[in-house]
């Protein structure tokens, strides 16, 4: 299967230096779509998908496999590297390494955009019972539903540590999540569990040269100087919104407004 699959367009269009947009610790792409509608016409704006999520692929654990693929994905769509790359979360992780691949090999990404983003520093991977919480939590998060809702789902989640159980039982009765079919679930954490482990195993490294941008969001523990010592001169602004509210209202117009502006000279050469 061809990594060109990993992409999703999800906005945009013409033949300015296009958007690459990595996904964040669940792999999928959508939550970028409300983005990618609201940045505007002129430039293509894609989201990546990670391998494993809407495939049988083999789910990643390991940062540095994930932007070497990414990197080469891109070097291959791009050869003179007039690309820009935003990640959010654990996407923000990756991105930042795909762009030191692609600065490796010298196609450098004119931008790179972090969204609510906490630099990593290797850490022991939470137990099992705690990830599978955590991803339950995530998944709902991500879906839009009320901070709230979240937290009332999350307190009546079992507590089983296995996944087979866990998710028989978490799907059962009147739970918000009773439509969601066992093996789905299954399959999308054992893609978040994936990623989950190349996060705690990973030591973002300096040097890049990229023009980088970090979003804080206002209602999130701060993020942007956890970065310093690994990305010099990096621009920071707060948007509305929390970690994933940010992706609508007044945090997704300002973001939106962010990146546009700093893309405006970024044309093909």
């Amino acid at each position: 299967m061809s990594d060109e699959t990993l992409l999703l367009p999800v906005g945009g269009t013409g033949d300015r230096p296009p958007l690459y947009c990595v996904h964040a610790v669940s792999g999928s792409p959508f939550p970028y779509v409300p983005f990618g509608r609201s940045f505007g016409a002129g430039r293509p704006v894609f989201a990546v998908e990670a391998p494993g999520f809407d495939n049988d692929a083999r789910p990643v654990a390991d940062v540095t496999e994930l932007a070497e693929r990414y990197a080469a994905l891109l070097r291959t769509r791009h050869p003179a590297g007039q690309t820009a790359l935003l990640g959010w979360s654990f996407g923000g992780v990756v991105a930042h390494e795909t762009a030191l691949r692609l600065q490796e090999t010298g196609t450098d990404a004119a931008l790179l955009v972090l969204v609510d983003s906490t630099c990593p520093t290797p850490a022991p991977v939470p137990p099992e019972p705690e990830l599978l919480r955590r991803f339950v939590q995530d998944m709902l998060a991500e879906a839009g539903l009320p901070a709230h809702e979240v937290r009332a789902t999350h307190a009546a989640l079992p507590q089983e540590s296995a996944p087979e159980p866990f998710f028989a039982a978490a799907t059962a009765g009147d739970s918000l999540l009773a439509d969601l079919a066992p093996a789905l679930l299954h399959r999308r954490y054992d893609v978040f569990r994936a990623h989950v482990h190349a996060l705690y195993t990973h030591r973002a490294r300096p040097g890049l040269r990229s023009r980088t941008l970090c979003v804080q969001a206002a209602d999130s523990p701060p993020v942007a100087r956890t970065w310093d010592g690994v990305l010099d001169g990096a621009e920071v602004v707060t948007v509305p919104g929390d970690h994933h509210s940010v992706w609508s209202g007044a945090g997704l117009e300002r973001i939106a407004a962010e990146v546009s502006g700093r893309l405006a000279g970024v044309e093909v050469r």
